[in-house]
Formats: C-alpha cells, structure tokens, sequence
C-alpha cells in the first residue's frame, strides 16, 4: 500500500500553520503591498 495524504497530513500540525500564512498574506494585502490584478485574475485557475 502506497502513501495517502492522510499520512503525510496531521491536522493538529497543519491547521495551525495554515491559519498563520492565511494572516500573513491578507495582513499583505491589507496594507496595499499587493493587490489584485484584473489580467491575473481574469487567467485560468485564478
């Protein structure tokens, strides 16, 4: 048997870490540093 991704991600581990960059990337975008860009936005997967 192969390697799930259950077995590679611990919940306990990565939640705590995801909350973290999501308050370092919007604290980014708060500040006007970075900004949406409608020739990005408008790219497929954006």
């Amino acid at each position: 048997m192969g390697t799930t991704l259950a077995d590679v991600i611990v919940p306990e581990l990565f939640t705590p870490y995801t909350v973290q960059k999501t308050l370092e990337l919007s604290a980014l975008f708060q500040s006007g540093i970075i900004a949406h860009s409608p020739e990005f936005d408008s790219r497929p997967g954006a």
